[in-house]
């Protein structure tokens, strides 16, 4: 009787666990997205900036092209978001 009481104890704290897994990965790719549209709103803002402001804070509008060209996608912005939380993970 009393290896039954265990199993399920087992049971349940493997299921915790795995439900745990889950909630952090989907935060982790809530983080991901939000990282992305804050990109995506910066570079659009670049973008809309005139010649004078832009030279203003130092950078050119080619700079500014360019940035919006190499900015990461959603998916690789998701991938650095897990990234570094399993270098930070206590």
């Amino acid at each position: 009787m009393n290896v039954g009481c265990e199993e399920r104890a087992v049971a349940c704290c493997e299921r915790q666990r795995f439900y745990s897994r889950i909630k952090k990965n989907i935060k982790q790719a809530w983080h991901g997205y939000r990282r992305w549209t804050m990109l995506n709103k910066q570079c659009r803002q670049l973008l809309e900036m005139e010649n004078y402001l832009l030279r203003d804070i130092g950078i050119s509008r080619a700079d500014a092209v360019r940035f919006s060209r190499q900015r990461d996608s959603l998916w690789t912005c998701i991938a650095k978001s897990m990234k570094s939380d399993l270098t930070h993970s206590d």
